[in-house]
């Protein structure tokens, strides 16, 4: 699959100068504990080896694109024009196709995108756009959940966006939320964005059966 850069048409000059208040979307917050502790179950997620994936957490990197799309609709509508859908659906899923992110770190990423799109400071960030956070967010959580995480380079070239974007938009991130980033401190958004999925995974094979 060629290279795909789409920065210019998801970035408008300004691109949170139109955007719905903050408050007008939902705020998930992590729970309250210190960000350097963790569960054992939470250690045990994070650390686990990957070698044998449940069929359950195997995604297909196109479908997981437009669930994010049609999931996210009501951040993502305010930023994508509905011509630039299906550049937005292409770059997503060249992007999971190439970094294949575990699901968990991709739900786990949803979660951080609905905190990043809802707080002001996030969105005034001089390099936040609607790609460069949903990039960020998912950045963020394989690095929480993958033993050996990509790195930011390879994620920017991926994304084609820049590194030193990812990185500064990665380091306000964490302090947003004062580093809580573990899946434990996300655990009720993370079972809700499960529940979401398998749900809209089942409409579509019901879809297919009666096409």
């Amino acid at each position: 699959m060629p290279h795909i850069k789409i920065t210019n048409i998801l970035r408008p000059r300004h691109p949170f100068l139109d955007a719905p208040p903050a408050q007008h979307l939902p705020h998930p917050q992590p729970q309250e504990k210190h960000a350097l502790t963790s569960s054992p179950a939470s250690r045990k997620l994070a650390h686990a080896r990957h070698d044998y994936v449940h069929p359950s957490l195997i995604y297909d990197p196109h479908q997981m694109a437009c669930f994010i799309r049609e999931s996210c609709g009501y951040i993502l509508n305010a930023y994508i024009p509905p011509a630039a859908d299906p550049t937005f659906l292409d770059w997503l899923t060249h992007t999971l196709a190439r970094v294949r992110p575990e699901l968990n770190a991709i739900l786990l990423g949803l979660s951080f995108y609905e905190h990043m799109m809802s707080s002001s400071g996030m969105r005034a960030h001089r390099c936040a756009a609607a790609d460069s956070l949903l990039a960020v967010a998912l950045l963020v959580a394989d690095k929480v959940l993958r033993d050996n995480p990509v790195a930011d380079r390879c994620w920017a070239e991926v994304a084609g966006l820049l590194v030193e974007v990812l990185e500064q938009l990665e380091r306000a991130w964490c302090a947003e939320v004062g580093w809580r980033v573990q899946p434990w401190a996300w655990a009720g958004r993370l079972e809700v964005w499960m529940r979401e999925w398998r749900e809209w995974v089942r409409e579509e094979q019901e879809a297919c059966v009666h096409f």
